[in-house]
């Protein structure tokens, strides 16, 4: 089973994706364009 999952396999992808995900909620803070999609109304 360890095989499968390996955590380091893709650390530098992992550590990218965080780093993105971090500047694009950093830009949403200090006042940053949201994109608006269509959103159905829930019930």
């Amino acid at each position: 089973m360890r095989a499968a999952y390996h955590r380091g396999a893709h650390w530098a992808e992992r550590v990218r994706m965080a780093q993105w995900w971090s500047d694009y909620l950093d830009q949403l803070r200090i006042g940053g364009a949201v994109i608006k999609g269509p959103l159905r109304k829930r019930m």
